[in-house]
């Protein structure tokens, strides 16, 4: 047995049902999928019922009842299901309008025979119950069981009718009956193995939706999704310049040495607490987490979507993240800290490989935002003069000095240490403090 044919066992009883919720949601899916189908078979019913209609053709009592049924019978109910198959409601209600549209047709033809002459009838009386009842178990696209029960009914009708209602004699009974259930066989044998290959389909599908959902899910975590749209059109090399955006790298202080103590769950359990926090504030600024190593954290601003705060987004991520580690206690019990440089300039952005790739950033931006990470200390955010220039009217800096970077020289940076309280937040604050004096 193959894994599918695992899975459907599983899920598919021999009785034709899946779980309750899943029963429904096949129940809708076959119901519009059918709709269709259902159309052109009622067109096609009504047609072949016309073509036996023509004065040329085949036994006048036949003619003359294929008339009838089709002006009084057969014409009405066709049009009433084509046209409340356009309803948006009608997949919800189509098993159940298929049941009765059966029955209908069925008592119509009863009916009609019963007004010809005695051997007409005792020719014709179940031949219509026949197509019907496996037209039930085939075009009506109902479920096997609906099928089954709205079988079941119309043969008993025809049964009744020539048992009780216009009754035949014993032998001619008996041989309609055994038609009749002739019928209903030929329409199981039919029925039973198209229905669960349905359902099989539609589990397989289902199945399908789920893995691909699943792996969209992971290639989203992966890259960026523009990124992966265009992966999906055509796989070709990304490589992409921007002109203005921003690099954040951090790393948590001291981390080798403090996990070489610890189990290696314990290790990654800290670190994916810790940057679970950092993946919601960045998708709260909307940034893009470009990738993790070991301890370290990259995040970047204005790509590959362009964002024009991406300077003062990246900003406010960092003293977020900041506050996130000052209320962090390691396994151990202690404080932790990370340091955060940032930098913002132009860049090359693209995604390499072609096994286990990745979107990755490079550029003179990226060493440096790279370069004031690693210098940096502690518990704090160091930035360049770039920076500072760009978001001094908006934050809060305070000046290290020079600091000789390795590959860069000396450079003069600053360390992030908040926003600067806007005008319009004055009164606020004027409100709040008398409110505290009193």
């Amino acid at each position: 047995m193959t894994r599918i044919d695992e899975l459907v066992s599983e899920h598919l009883s021999w009785g034709m049902h899946f779980s309750p919720e899943l029963e429904r949601e096949y129940r809708e899916h076959h119901a519009q999928r059918s709709v269709k189908p259902l159309r052109f078979g009622l067109v096609m019913i009504l047609l072949l019922m016309l073509a036996a209609s023509l004065p040329w053709l085949g036994d006048p009592n036949m003619r003359r009842l294929n008339e009838i049924m089709c002006r009084y019978v057969l014409s009405p109910a066709v049009v009433m299901v084509v046209w409340a198959s356009f309803s948006v409601r009608f997949p919800r209600y189509a098993q159940i309008l298929m049941c009765f549209l059966a029955v209908f047709i069925t008592s119509g033809f009863l009916l009609v025979q019963h007004v010809g002459p005695e051997d007409f009838y005792e020719r014709q009386s179940v031949i219509p119950t026949l197509f019907v009842v496996f037209g039930v178990f085939t075009i009506a696209g109902l479920g096997f069981w609906n099928a089954v029960y709205t079988a079941i009914l119309i043969s008993a009708i025809s049964l009744f009718w020539i048992f009780k209602v216009r009754p035949l004699a014993w032998d001619i009974q008996v041989e309609k009956t055994v038609y009749l259930g002739f019928a209903f066989v030929l329409g199981l044998a039919a029925a039973y193995p198209t229905d669960r290959a349905l359902r099989r389909d539609f589990l397989l599908g289902r199945l399908l939706m789920d893995e691909k959902q699943r792996s969209e899910m992971l290639l989203s975590n992966v890259l960026p999704e523009p990124i992966k749209e265009r992966l999906k059109e055509k796989w070709e090399v990304i490589a992409e310049s921007y002109e203005d955006a921003t690099v954040l790298f951090a790393d948590v202080v001291n981390f080798t040495p403090f996990a070489a103590g610890l189990a290696p769950e314990n290790v990654v359990g800290f670190l994916n607490g810790i940057f679970s926090q950092f993946d919601e504030l960045v998708e709260k600024h909307g940034l893009e987490k470009i990738k993790t190593v070991g301890d370290a954290y990259m995040v970047a601003g204005g790509l590959p979507t362009p964002k024009p705060d991406h300077l003062e987004a990246v900003a406010a991520l960092a003293l977020e993240m900041q506050g996130v580690m000052a209320s962090t206690v390691g396994p151990d019990g202690g404080p932790m800290e990370i340091r955060i440089g940032i930098q913002t300039g132009p860049l090359m952005a693209g995604v390499i490989g072609t096994r286990k790739f990745v979107y990755d950033l490079w550029g003179d931006t990226v060493n440096t935002a790279s370069r004031m990470e690693s210098h940096g200390i502690g518990g704090k955010t160091q930035v360049t003069e770039e920076v500072v220039s760009l978001l001094g009217d908006r934050f809060e800096f305070e000046e290290r000095g020079p600091v000789l970077v390795k590959g860069k020289g000396e450079m003069v940076t600053y360390w992030l240490v908040g926003r600067k309280a806007l005008a319009s937040d004055a009164p606020a604050l004027k409100a709040g403090a008398v409110s505290a004096v009193h």
